[in-house]
């Protein structure tokens, strides 16, 4: 579905089944573009249940997800964009999915994650913006160690329903950085009822950000979680996001 300039987009779904609800969208105009999925009861229309926000990269497909967790709902998606901006919105690959929502840009919330360890994860923010808005807030989840005991940050998702993936196969993606001694890494545990195996593990210390991609097999319902052991400085992550297939590459 294409949107021209200046008009909105507005779709409505009625379902009656509490599950994860994601939209796949994508813009040619630079900045300010946007997404909102909205769900909205059926018996009163003016009740807002739940809004979330997606903000748009040039020729970029981005997922945006919100929690569906009442029964008779409407669905409304609308887009935009700045004021005088030209191009195109276009949205693709509506799905729903059991459980609760597990992609998070950590822009208000932990979303559906939860802090498990010693240590908490913590909202941050950096960065700022100009007038032309080419440099944005970056929202993210930090972790901070100052004192040269070990400790242990987890943060556990919510829980991944095996069965959405036809092919079994699922893919983790998300973006870190490491600052401080040699003894900060990060870890990407599968966990299954309380049973953790590790699927991946860094020490390197990246003073900017890096893309990590990690397959994650299992015929079973699962959870993802995310433990930083520091001695000393911090560890950052953000733009978590899960897809049911292979990694790319």
């Amino acid at each position: 579905m294409a949107l021209r300039p200046g008009n909105l987009i507005r779709y409505i779904h009625r379902f009656s089944i509490s599950r994860c609800l994601r939209v796949w969208s994508t813009t040619t105009t630079t900045d300010g573009s946007y997404i909102n999925l909205t769900i909205v009861g059926c018996a009163a229309h003016t009740a807002v249940d739940r809004s979330v926000t997606g903000i748009l990269n040039e020729d970029e497909w981005t997922p945006v997800e919100v929690d569906v967790r009442s029964s008779d709902y409407h669905l409304i998606i609308t887009g935009g964009w700045e004021f005088g901006r030209k191009g195109y919105l276009a949205i693709d690959n509506i799905s729903m999915t059991n459980g609760y929502c597990p992609n998070c840009d950590f822009k208000d919330d932990l979303c559906n994650w939860n802090n498990t360890g010693s240590v908490n994860w913590n909202l941050r923010k950096e960065g700022k913006r100009d007038f032309e808005m080419k440099k944005r807030l970056r929202n993210f989840i930090s972790t901070e160690i100052l004192q040269k005991e070990i400790d242990y940050a987890s943060l556990l998702g919510p829980v991944i329903y095996g069965s959405e993936s036809k092919t079994g196969q699922t893919c983790l993606q998300f973006s870190y950085r490491i600052d401080g001694g040699l003894k900060n890494t990060l870890s990407v545990y599968l966990n299954i009822n309380g049973t953790r195996n590790r699927l991946w593990k860094t020490a390197v210390i990246s003073h900017g950000w890096s893309m990590q991609y990690v397959n994650v097999t299992s015929g079973y319902d699962f959870q993802i979680e995310f433990e930083g052991k520091m001695g000393s400085g911090y560890i950052d992550v953000d733009e978590v996001i899960v897809l049911y297939s292979y990694c790319p590459g």
